[in-house]
């Protein structure tokens, strides 16, 4: 697999975003409190790093076995009278979604909280075909105002001031300009509320799909998506093929990790577990439900041997433990996933995109210490660096590589080398390190001096200092010393 870079849309990004003080401010306030909130549930939890090794080992089992789960997964969702489709890529899902809503006239759309959906671009779809679409998380509902899209999986908002959010609720809303955050929570709660009871379609992700049971499992803090997936007559679910698993164990196990790494909580306020369509004797449900589940790449990413990114459980503890993406934010990122998992899995599923994310880390190892699940992302990093240096490497770099290949492994050419390099370092810089240097080596000289190169070879000084050895110790037969 061959990775494209654009280097200098990246680095635009990065440029904006490093000149951004209150977004550098906000994403480290914020990473440090939840990261110590992480840590501190962490240590209050008995073995963590046993428990960790079972969730990997969870996560890892479902991929194994990704073909069978997912079908006995189709299997309980059908025969609780649900619809499954397999979606091949975001265009797929985008238009089964949009058939359904045509099949049942629908208008007015509400969303629960949904990387996924934000990865194929389903609210631009809707909306593109005269869908109304409305976020109901309280962070995506004021990105949805504002045009933009998230900084954070778990708080996407997290860049915005209370000032910006006053001001975008006065202009979009109509409400007088306020600080209090109490006021304008309640003023997005009162008009939201309307909307879920107006809406003809409800659409969520899932963080976990129970192959075992049919079960799809969410989790909040607000209690939108439970509104969402049983006030509205239809429920479309999306889900990525990757996040099935085997049992409602293996859910319980996951659910002790998600929540301690994304918020520092033990648990959630909401974990909502449902099973497709309303029964006649429930209370309440959506007469209709659909399943769609998304591959979009995942399948070609496994084969690829980098199935280990799919075991992410979308925490974001990788986030807030990134020096990177704490001074750059989620946007610099190009795409839906950000920070270090963004910076694996936006070139695996977005190969045709131009990417120089896998660069954009120290390689420091926090984001793996984080990890709830223990992915090993900085060896991810370095393996995508290797693909995108030998994809962009250039003709020239390739022959230079090349006549260097043969210099280093002939003895003879090597010396010639080495003698040729004092001559040109003599003249052109009096046998100095080098303040300027022709190209290629001036790309070197921009940032620090050219060493000289020595007027003897260190085989040379070896060889010499080895024969001064011989001559000494022949002239002392006897190895002992000359002094009294």
């Amino acid at each position: 697999m061959k990775i494209r870079q654009s280097r200098s849309d990246f680095r635009q990004r990065v440029r904006a975003s490093l000149a951004d003080e209150n977004l550098r401010i906000s994403l480290q306030n914020l990473g440090r409190r939840m990261d110590k909130d992480r840590q501190q549930r962490w240590a209050e939890t008995q073995d963590i790093n046993a428990l960790r090794r079972q969730a990997q080992a969870v996560r890892l089992d479902g991929l194994r076995h990704l073909p069978e789960l997912l079908e006995t997964l189709e299997a309980k969702v059908l025969a609780r009278g649900g619809h499954v489709y397999w979606a091949e890529d975001a265009i797929a899902a985008n238009e089964y979604i949009l058939d359904v809503a045509h099949q049942h006239n629908v208008q007015r759309i509400v969303k629960s909280k949904s990387m996924t959906s934000e990865e194929i671009g389903l609210n631009r779809a809707l909306q593109d075909a005269g869908l109304e679409v409305l976020e109901t998380d309280l962070g995506e509902y004021i990105l949805q105002l504002a045009g933009q899209p998230p900084t954070h999986i778990v708080a996407p908002a997290v860049h915005l001031r209370i000032s910006d959010i006053a001001r975008l609720f006065h202009e979009k809303l109509g409400m007088p300009e306020t600080y209090d955050i109490e006021l304008l929570t309640a003023a997005a709660r009162s008009r939201l509320r309307r909307q879920f009871l107006r809406a003809e379609m409800g659409i969520t992700g899932a963080n976990f799909a129970v192959a075992e049971t049919g079960t799809l499992a969410m989790i909040t803090n607000e209690g939108n998506g439970r509104f969402v997936n049983s006030l509205p007559p239809l429920h479309v679910a999306i889900v990525g093929v990757e996040k099935v698993i085997r049992s409602l164990e293996d859910l319980l196990l996951l659910l002790q990790l998600l929540p301690r790494s994304a918020t520092g909580q033990t648990l959630t306020s909401y974990v909502s577990l449902y099973n497709g369509p309303a029964r006649p004797d429930d209370p309440d449900g959506p007469g209709e439900f659909h399943l769609v589940l998304l591959d979009n790449g995942r399948s070609r990413l496994l084969a690829d041997g980098y199935g280990e990114i799919l075991t992410c459980i979308r925490c974001g503890a990788c986030m807030n433990a990134c020096p990177v993406y704490q001074a750059i934010g989620g946007e610099a990122y190009g795409w839906v996933y950000p920070g270090p998992m963004g910076s694996v899995l936006t070139p695996l599923l977005q190969t045709e995109k131009a990417s120089e994310l896998p660069f954009a880390s120290t390689l420091c190892g926090a984001c793996r210490d984080a990890c709830p699940v223990m992915i090993d992302l900085p060896r991810l990093l370095l393996r995508l660096r290797s693909q995108a240096s030998e994809a962009q490497r250039l003709t020239l770099e390739r022959l230079g590589f090349h006549l260097w290949a043969n210099v280093a492994t002939d003895p003879g050419h090597f010396h010639r080398a080495q003698k040729w390099g004092h001559i040109a370092s003599l003249l052109l810089g009096l046998g100095k390190a080098l303040r300027r240097a022709p190209w290629p080596l001036s790309r070197w000289t921009q940032m620090r001096y050219f060493p000289s190169v020595a007027q003897e070879s260190f085989s040379h000084y070896w060889v010499r200092r080895q024969q001064n050895g011989r001559e000494q110790s022949t002239g002392n037969p006897e190895g002992t010393s000359s002094e009294n």
